[in-house]
């Protein structure tokens, strides 16, 4: 279903859509971080920890903050 309809949908239903910085918020649950992990690895031929995956994470989060729509 298109993302408008299903929008339209929930606001005749009384939903709230979800607020584009709710989800910025929010940190990565362990599949993206191994996903992101795996990323990282096929591209610069290196594997990170778990650590390093949240803190490229936590550098794109701040980026965005930072850089105007």
């Amino acid at each position: 279903m298109k993302k408008r309809k299903l929008n339209q949908r929930r606001y005749r239903q009384g939903q709230e859509p979800a607020a584009q910085e709710d989800k910025l918020t929010e940190i990565p649950d362990e599949a993206m971080l191994e996903h992101i992990r795996e990323m990282v690895s096929m591209i610069e031929g290196r594997r990170i920890t778990l650590e390093e995956a949240r803190e490229l994470v936590k550098q794109r989060k701040e980026k965005r903050e930072t850089t105007p729509p």
